[in-house]
This record gives C-alpha cells, sequence and structure tokens, in this order.
C-alpha cells in the first residue's frame, strides 16, 4: 500500500509538473500568438491604406486626364475655328495661321515679352538651383563666388530652354519646328562648353553624372517637403538612399529592357519620344517597373508611415507624367497650318 501510495504522490508531482510546463508554453504560445495576430492586423491595415491610397490616386488621375484634355481642347480651339472658316483666299490664311502664335506658346511667349515677368521667373528659377544643386556644389568644392556664378549658368540655360519651349508649344509648322529643335540642341552644347570651361574637365564630369538624376532629385526634394510639414520628416540619408535606389533601378531596367530614360540635359530627346503614343507608353510602363521596384527598397530605408506617403507620392508622379504627356501630344501634334486647306469650289 505504501508503495501504491508513494508511486501515486510520484505521478501526481510528476503531471503537475508536465501541467505547468505545459502552462508556461501555452501562455508562450499565446503570447507569440498576440503579437503575430498583432502584426497581421497592422499590416493589414497597412495594406487597406495602401489600397485606399491607390484607389484614390487613381481618381485624381482621371480627374486630371479629363483637365487635360479640356485645356487641350481650348488651347487648339482658335487653330480649329479658323480652320474650318469659310476660306476665300488659301495662301492668305496659311500665312496668317503659320505667323500667329497660340495656345500655350502665345501665353509663354507674352510672359517672356514682359521684363518684369521675365526676371520674376528667373529669379524663380534661379532660387531653385539653389536647393537642387547643392549637394553637388558641396561635392564639388566650389567657392561662395563660383556657386555663384555655377548656378547663374543654370538658370540662364533653363530660361532658354523655356523661350524655346514657349515656340514649340505656340503651333509652329514641322520647318520652324525642326529650326527650333536644332537652336535648342545648338544652346544646349553651347551650355556644355561653357560648364565644362567653368568646371573643368574633371569637376565637369561629376556635372553629368549629377545631372542624370537631377530630375529625380527634383521630385525626392517635393517628396521631402511634403513629409516636412508632417510628422514623419525624412534625414539627409534617406533621400541619399532613395536617389540611389532610383538611380540603380533605372540602370537596371535600361540594361535588362532596352528602356531609355532622358536626364536634365536631355529634354529635347525627351520630348521627341513623348510626340510618339507607343514610345511615351513604354516610357511610362518602364518608370512604374522602377517605381514597383524602388518601392520595394524603400521597406528597408523608409519608416511605415514614411513608406505609405512615398506609395501615394509615386502614384500621383506617375500620373503627373501620363497627363504631361498627353498634354503635350495634343498642343504638339501635326500642326493645323500644315493641314492642307483647299479653297471653296
Amino acid at each position: 500500500m505504501n508503495k501504491i501510495i508513494v508511486l501515486l504522490a510520484a505521478t501526481t508531482i510528476a503531471l503537475g509538473a508536465l501541467c505547468a510546463i505545459q502552462l508556461k508554453r501555452n501562455a508562450q504560445v499565446q503570447r507569440q500568438l498576440t503579437a503575430l495576430t498583432a502584426q497581421l492586423e497592422s499590416k493589414n491595415a497597412e495594406a487597406e491604406d495602401l489600397i485606399a491610397a491607390r484607389q484614390h490616386a487613381e481618381q485624381q488621375r482621371a480627374e486630371l486626364l479629363q483637365t487635360a484634355d479640356q485645356l487641350a481642347a481650348q488651347l487648339r480651339q482658335p487653330q480649329v475655328a479658323e480652320v474650318a472658316a469659310p476660306v476665300t483666299n488659301a495662301p492668305e490664311v496659311a500665312a496668317s495661321t503659320n505667323s500667329q502664335p497660340s495656345g500655350l506658346g502665345d501665353v509663354i511667349g507674352k510672359m517672356m515679352s514682359d521684363p518684369d515677368t521675365k526676371k520674376f521667373i528667373r529669379d524663380q528659377q534661379r532660387a531653385m538651383m539653389d536647393q537642387l544643386y547643392k549637394p553637388l556644389i558641396k561635392q564639388l568644392g566650389l567657392t561662395p563666388e563660383q556657386a555663384a556664378g555655377f548656378k547663374d549658368l543654370l538658370a540662364d540655360n533653363m530660361m532658354k530652354g523655356a523661350e524655346k519651349a514657349g515656340s514649340l508649344f505656340g503651333g509652329a509648322s514641322q520647318t520652324n519646328r525642326a529650326e527650333l529643335t536644332a537652336a535648342m540642341a545648338a544652346d544646349q552644347k553651347a551650355f556644355d562648353d561653357q560648364v565644362k570651361d567653368f568646371l573643368g574637365e574633371d569637376r565637369y564630369s561629376s556635372f553629368k553624372d549629377y545631372q542624370e538624376t537631377v530630375g529625380d532629385r527634383a521630385q525626392l526634394n517635393m517628396y521631402r517637403q511634403q513629409n516636412d510639414a508632417g510628422e514623419y520628416p525624412l534625414n539627409d540619408l534617406q533621400i541619399e538612399q532613395l536617389l540611389a535606389a532610383v538611380k540603380e533601378e533605372k540602370r537596371n531596367v535600361s540594361a535588362t529592357m532596352g528602356a531609355t530614360f532622358f536626364g536634365a540635359d536631355q529634354q529635347q530627346a525627351a520630348m521627341d519620344a513623348m510626340l510618339s503614343e507607343e514610345n511615351a507608353d513604354k516610357l511610362i510602363q518602364s518608370q512604374e517597373i522602377v517605381n514597383e521596384r524602388v518601392f520595394q527598397r524603400a521597406r528597408s530605408i523608409l519608416s511605415p508611415d514614411q513608406l505609405q506617403a512615398y506609395a501615394g507620392f509615386q502614384t500621383n508622379q506617375l500620373q503627373m507624367m501620363r497627363v504631361g504627356m498627353t498634354m503635350i501630344r495634343k498642343m504638339m501634334g501635326p500642326s493645323q497650318s500644315t493641314t492642307a486647306v483647299q479653297p471653296n469650289p
């Protein structure tokens, strides 16, 4: 009997110990389950926020495209009215059409002809150079006087480009457009030569490398400014890491897909590509791939809140790119002035 009691006691103790161990394990599992559930809920909430942001961005895209169509129609309306009007003297009408700027070109032309407005625009461009090229100026080790001269060169070049772009948007004939394109290319070469003389060969190479990403840097500066106004500001290191990711992924997509991404000194080539709907669609598709790859890499660079904001920013920038290309094709498509206008029989 004593042996049985001892055996039962030992069994009870063993079972108690097993129960205690099991309870401890159950508690650990429960804590793990609770933590995983919280993580899952957080991920689900993050996914829902991203979906909502993208849906909102898609709605904005539709509205922007509609606005672009309306604006382009308004810009083309004077030209359409001229073509639709009864023609009694075809050569005179054609000459009148070719000589009159229209739409956006007319607006830009008037702005650039006003000294005060032109100075204001130039000052705005000059101020933008301060922020956009500050990292390069620091990298090149320019003195304050050299930095000022360098930024003056940049601002003057942008003003020349804006003036000629206004002529391109003004319904110029194909012949005039070719002449303007050649003039823009000549201006760009002259600007490159000026910068090379100003900086020297070694620093000029750094400048050309910097120019490859200056457009992306401008976009990231916009993204940073949006976040700085909120609760999740970005630091310089995050911006540089994002920029490096963008640059690397663009090169990867170019190498694997043959895509072409245009730098700041290739604006004319970019504009020519946008005039082809097929080329524009390819450029959009390539940019979408780059955006997705950069977004995945940004997970290790940005906080969850910053990442969510970046997803919305990427979507909005891509939509603006689509709208801009659509407007350029509508405004710089075959000019009405080149359409053969037959006199009434």
